[in-house]
């Protein structure tokens, strides 16, 4: 049970008033979908505000709700609905792959993929390798019928010696490593299943193109923390392990690939063996706190761009990604201000009514678009240019 945070999730110093980033206000769990409008109207709303820590410069969220209720059984969410996502995977596990230590030999090797959803990540390894799926949603029965062994349990919160004894030669976390209201627990069982010689690979989205393209809308609950590298070179090395090498990639608007390996001091500081990468990400992070400190002035400029674009009018929605909640909310829309939002037409949250608006999520209609003559606005905009004649819900020409 978490709740309101009076202290760092990383160092455990008291965070204070003066170290507020942004404040959202009262917001609902953005994957909660309901079938009813009322359901969905009257969906729990809690606090959501970034902060940034004095001490040692993480910015996260200072209210974490029950991990049990931000990721319920039911999660809708999944990672191989859509062909973008199912390529920044891959390219994870190719990367993963490339930094193990046996790198040519693809076979037979033991792999845990933690929050693993229903199995996309794991599918790019070869058949010959032990693949195991750490997922407590039920996302994870899809991922089971594809070879992986499902583990539907919170890692690291299950007695067993399938991650105790150190036999995995990679472990994998995509969009999770963030997300675990728990980081030091969960390096410590990482470091306790990991083999000596193995790699630890997560991906995240980075704090970095997160203020550069001004990117609120991926503020949520979901994401406890907002990494950026200097605060992971340290973090990590506390908990014992070395990144031997990290990029930025495009996932989700703009993220960070990190590898490491086990260093032979647990609690001792290292020296990156990858001095160049060190250093280009300490370059890149130079602008760091001017972006930290504009933040919340750049996210109203861009609700009043928005509020001018539409002009008082009735508008619907393309695609709902879990961030298009965050933005709905923001702006205080309900079904009169958008008359729905349109998801491909396999997405399991057709139907359903996001969570706080009460707007409703129906199948994607490309004729109805053009029929119906009503602004769109693009919730897809961190993905690939707004087409011509629409509306992105942020505007990278004011940020």
């Amino acid at each position: 049970m978490m709740g309101q945070l009076l202290d760092c999730q990383a160092c455990g110093k008291p965070i204070q008033d003066d170290q507020e980033i942004l404040d959202i206000g009262e917001q609902p769990l953005v994957h909660n979908l309901r079938k009813t409008r009322e359901e969905a109207i009257n969906e729990p709303r809690y606090p959501l505000r970034i902060v940034q820590c004095a001490a040692c410069d993480l910015v996260q969220l200072d209210y974490i709700p029950d991990a049990i209720v931000v990721f319920p059984p039911e999660y809708p969410y999944r990672s191989g609905m859509t062909g973008t996502l199912k390529k920044e995977l891959k390219a994870l596990a190719v990367f993963a792959q490339s930094n193990h230590p046996n790198r040519m030999n693809h076979l037979g090797k033991h792999i845990m993929d933690i929050g693993g959803n229903d199995g996309t990540l794991l599918n790019n390894f070869h058949q010959s390798c032990t693949t195991v799926n750490v997922e407590p949603t039920k996302a994870g029965a899809s991922g089971r019928n594809n070879r992986h062994r499902w583990i539907p349990e919170f890692f690291p919160f299950f007695n067993s010696s399938d991650w105790q004894d150190g036999r995995y030669d990679i472990i994998t976390a995509a969009n999770v490593f963030a997300h675990t209201p728990y980081p030091k627990l969960f390096l410590e069982g990482v470091r306790r299943a990991l083999k000596d010689d193995g790699v630890f690979v997560f991906a995240n989205h980075y704090l970095l193109p997160l203020l550069e393209r001004c990117q609120y809308d991926t503020v949520y609950h979901e994401h406890a923390r907002y990494y950026h590298f200097s605060f992971l070179e340290t973090f990590l090395a506390k908990y014992g392990f070395i990144i031997i090498d990290a990029k930025e990639t495009r996932m989700h608007g703009g993220g960070i690939m990190v590898a490491c390996k086990k260093q032979a001091g647990p609690r001792k500081p290292i020296r990156l063996s990858h001095v160049g990468v060190s250093n280009q990400f300490r370059r890149r992070e130079k602008n760091l706190p001017a972006l930290l400190d504009g933040f919340p002035d750049r996210v109203e400029k861009q609700k009043a761009t928005l509020v001018k674009a539409i002009r008082g009018r009735k508008i619907f929605g393309f695609a709902a990604p879990a961030r298009s909640s965050t933005l709905i909310n923001h702006m205080e829309w309900t079904e009169n201000d958008m008359a729905f939002v349109m998801e491909q037409k396999d997405s399991p949250k057709c139907e359903l009514y996001l969570p706080g608006s009460g707007i409703q999520v129906v199948e994607e209609d490309l004729d109805l678009i053009e029929a119906m003559g009503q602004p769109i606005l693009d919730f897809l905009w961190y993905l690939r240019p707004t087409p011509e004649g629409w509306i992105p819900a942020i505007s990278e020409e004011n940020v």
